[in-house]
């Protein structure tokens, strides 16, 4: 059955153009099909972590926590990341302000967790007490540099004569009161434009790490977005006195959110596109496929009247 070789060969070099042109289709309906489902994850990735960047990276806030408490959340294993994070005091960052702010700054106490959502331009990250880490705008203005042991004072702020609370910025106007003077070692200086407040209004801040008790802020992350209502149904059972606040803005891109019904509108939407294009994909591919199996049959037709048994053609 040499002819049956023959005539195969003869096919294929007569419809070498078709070959091509229906390799060249699949690759593309291929390409397409998976260029828009790489876009689409790429940008959900992308807002996730622009999202990350100016509301932080978490799904629950819980005000009022205890410190003590924090072992609890360490075994759990729900929680995938913890963060605590308090203005321990406030010092002065300079002595007079150009502008509406920048005269004070904050001095944060966290755990070490939270150091893994702050980039480094130099140095390290606090290990121990009596080390900080400070924005370049707080290392500019008091003018220290990584390595350098310097003496701040510490205490509070208060505003038409009553105890500020502090809301994100601290205006010009504040009075500061000073309750002691507290000697760190500069250990490293982060990036620029890392925390909402100092890019909008010139504010310092240094951090340091948090192992005094009483009461702080939580930041939570679960394993499993929806994880995260379980969790603070267990912590309300536990202590009534706690606040509770939801990231909206990054749970919504997880799909997990009182906007939920938002994001199942969005998911139909983009169900219905990718459906109407591998459609279209596949009724392309399928006629290059349709064209070729039409004439192979008329050629099976004549293998079969020259002997071909039913294992040949097949």
């Amino acid at each position: 059955m040499k002819i049956l070789n023959k005539l195969t060969n003869k096919h294929l070099l007569m419809n070498k153009k078709r070959t091509v042109v229906t390799i060249i289709g699949i690759l593309l309906s291929t390409a397409l099909m998976c260029g828009i489902g790489l876009l689409i994850s790429s940008f959900r990735e992308y807002s996730i972590q622009d999202t990350i960047s100016y509301s932080g990276d978490y799904f629950l806030k819980v005000e009022n926590f205890k410190m003590e408490d924090v072992e609890k959340i360490k075994s759990n294993a729900k929680i995938s990341n913890y963060y605590t994070k308090k203005i321990a005091s406030y010092f002065p960052l300079r002595e007079t302000s150009d502008d509406t702010y920048g005269v004070y700054a904050k001095m944060m106490g966290v755990t070490e967790n939270y150091f893994q959502t702050l980039l480094l331009e130099e140095g390290s990250f606090p290990t121990q007490e009596g080390e900080i880490v400070l924005t370049q705008n707080s290392a500019r203005a008091l003018k220290v540099k990584v390595g350098d042991t310097i003496s701040l004072n510490l205490g509070g702020l208060t505003l038409e004569e009553e105890t500020f609370e502090d809301n994100g910025y601290i205006p010009y106007d504040v009075h500061f009161i000073e309750r002691e003077k507290v000697s760190y070692k500069v250990v490293g200086i982060l990036k620029k434009d890392q925390l909402t407040y100092e890019k909008w209004y010139d504010q310092g801040y240094a951090f340091k790490i948090d192992k005094e008790t009483g009461s702080t802020s939580l930041y939570l992350k679960t394993k499993k977005p929806k994880d995260i209502f379980k969790i603070e149904k267990e912590l309300k059972n536990e202590d009534d006195s706690l606040k509770f606040s939801y990231n909206d803005s990054l749970l919504s891109l997880y799909g997990v959110s009182k906007y939920s019904n938002v994001m199942g509108t969005m998911a139909k939407v983009m169900s219905i596109i990718l459906g109407l294009i591998s459609i279209g994909c596949i009724i392309v591919i399928y006629n290059s496929f349709a064209i070729s199996v039409m004439e192979r049959k008329k050629q099976f037709g004549l293998f079969a009247s020259i002997g071909a048994t039913k294992v040949q053609l097949k």
